[in-house]
């Protein structure tokens, strides 16, 4: 439903800081939906993600949760080329 918004809803940007607890990524069934997710909001609001902080968690979530993962490293890099496309450098 977020790729269908031109930016961010307040209401969106409250789950953010959720998404980004280590607790929630521990459910290999939830990898998928969170991965897009999140890539939806790199998509839609890098500049506030990086004003906020919030990019570095996200990279943290590849670090230690999904590249060493033999079964999740593909979502890792997923999202990791979400990172290198939308944050500015």
């Amino acid at each position: 439903m977020l790729k269908l918004h031109r930016g961010v809803p307040v209401e969106y940007r409250a789950l953010l800081p959720f998404l980004l607890t280590p607790a929630i990524w521990a459910q290999k069934g939830s990898i998928p939906g969170l991965v897009a997710l999140l890539r939806a909001f790199l998509a839609r609001d890098a500049a506030a993600m990086v004003e906020a902080g919030q990019h570095i968690p996200v990279l943290g979530v590849v670090q230690q949760r999904l590249v060493p993962s033999k079964a999740n490293d593909g979502w890792g890099f997923d999202l990791l080329q979400a990172v290198i496309l939308h944050v500015p450098l």
